[in-house]
């Protein structure tokens, strides 16, 4: 390539390189440079990012055809597009991002991930700030993490370095034409990497700027989440101890006049029993509400058996059930006993799911509930598993959101309350949501006092 052709090029992939702010696109539009015939003209390319934070390089994207016959077709397609003067409009809009990420050789690059200590070549690069070029035979002298992944025979290896730091390294080969990488080659990469690097960096940055901004942003609503709740929960508190005394009244009267109905009274008997029934609703209503405004200041918290819990929880509601069909089923991790935090409030988790497993199952015939508790390092983990055959994906955005319900008969607190007593517990939900099969809801529990306080999450 001569040198006007370079700045040419450089002229036009700059263009485009800048004019996007879309991280995962700036990859695409770099290596497809590298690769395209009327760009750098390598074969394959492939890009590994160093994150100092985490310790470790991890292949981000990798571009090229993956056997000699694609890359026949490829550069047959490519033999008649002439992109003077319209490279940048072309890198913009036309690249196929989805079709490079699905191939093999992207794949076996996003699959390496090593701890930068492991690396010899980020030495090599840092020391030189030059690209090196290796030959077949030589691939001891690079991260074998790569070379257990990749086949190489001839290819090169340029440092992206951005204010003196190296944020990463573009890899490339000629592997399908075997064209020699020439002294010319290695110096136009390397001029082209000090230019990505920078805006590597700088998108990288940006991306990193609005992940604190959107965590800031949800530390405040939670924080003023907290403190409406808190006033909340005081002014429900004093509303439910009033409402409660209307209702034992009602109930009270309600129960004599029921015993000068006669049994065989038709309408009179219906309605009795749909008073009751809404008098029931009312009452489980004002529970649930009570439990959902009480804060975590008022929940007082040591160790416990979690397995024990467990047992406790399914005996109730199998008690409680009308459903004799569903068959529960437990199985208990010796491992999983101690756990820290409020045993009472944590049972109220567990009635709370079980009993949605029960309402989910109550038209289905041979319907199973299994629980089962586990450990790791850090938590106690309870999962508690229906067949009832999940939960209608336009439904679950919604299923934390308080008094949201598909039932007739429910307060749509249930699964409010359990999210709000593992919030105060610093604890996690997981939601493993299979359509036509069940719904697992897992519970992970510190198992030792924390004055850490995790984001809760919902993950599905």
């Amino acid at each position: 390539m001569r040198e006007t052709d370079y700045f040419k090029l450089l002229y036009e992939a700059g263009i485009a390189i800048s004019s996007t702010d879309n991280i995962e696109q700036l990859f695409h539009i770099i290596l497809t440079s590298v690769t395209l015939g009327d760009g750098l003209g390598f074969n394959r390319a492939a890009l590994f990012l160093v994150d100092k934070k985490e310790g470790i390089i991890k292949g981000v994207l990798g571009v090229g055809p993956d056997s000699a016959k694609e890359a026949a077709r490829i550069w047959d397609g490519l033999k008649n597009l002439n992109l003077k003067g319209k490279m940048s409009e072309w890198l913009l809009n036309e690249i196929n991002i989805e079709a490079q990420n699905k191939s093999k050789f992207c794949k076996e690059v996003q699959s390496i991930q090593y701890r930068i200590e492991e690396s010899p070549i980020v030495q090599k690069l840092l020391q030189t700030k030059q690209p090196i070029l290796l030959k077949a035979g030589q691939e001891k002298e690079i991260d074998r993490q790569i070379t257990d992944k990749i086949i190489l025979e001839e290819f090169a290896i340029s440092p992206l370095i951005s204010r003196s730091n190296l944020i990463g390294f573009m890899l490339v080969d000629n592997f399908f034409n075997k064209k020699p990488i020439t002294e010319d080659d290695l110096n136009i990469l390397l001029l082209f990497s000090n230019r990505v690097a920078i805006a590597i960096e700088n998108l990288l940055n940006i991306e990193e700027y609005k992940q604190l901004n959107r965590m800031l942003i949800s530390i405040q609503t939670r924080l003023l989440q907290d403190e409406s709740l808190k006033k909340l929960g005081a002014a429900t508190a004093s509303v439910i101890h009033e409402v409660k005394n209307v209702l034992l009244g009602i109930s009270g009267f309600f129960n004599r006049l029921k015993e000068y109905i006669p049994e065989d009274e038709g309408k009179a008997t219906r309605y009795v029993e749909i008073i009751e029934k809404e008098l029931q609703r009312l009452d489980r209503l004002v529970i649930d509400i009570s439990r959902f405004s009480k804060t975590s200041t008022k929940s007082v918290q040591t160790y416990f058996d979690i397995n024990q819990i467990v047992q406790n929880a399914i005996k109730l509601v199998k008690e409680q059930t009308t459903n004799k069909d569903i068959e529960f089923q437990c199985l208990l991790d010796k491992d999983a006993k101690q756990c820290y935090g409020n045993a009472d409030r944590i049972e109220q988790v567990l009635l709370n799911l079980l009993n949605n497993a029960v309402d989910a199952l109550r038209l289905k015939r041979m319907g199973k509930i299994m629980v089962k508790t586990g450990t790791d390092d850090k938590y106690v983990s309870v999962s508690v598993q229906d067949n009832a055959g999940g939960i209608n994906l336009d439904v679950m955005p919604h299923i934390f959101k308080p008094f949201y319900t598909t039932k007739s008969d429910g307060t749509g607190l249930g699964l409010s309350i359990v999210k709000q007593i593992v919030q105060e517990h610093n604890g996690k939900i997981e939601i493993d949501n299979k359509i036509g099969e069940g719904v697992t809801f897992t519970i992970k529990l510190l198992k030792e006092k924390s004055n850490e306080k995790e984001d809760f999450s919902d993950r599905r």
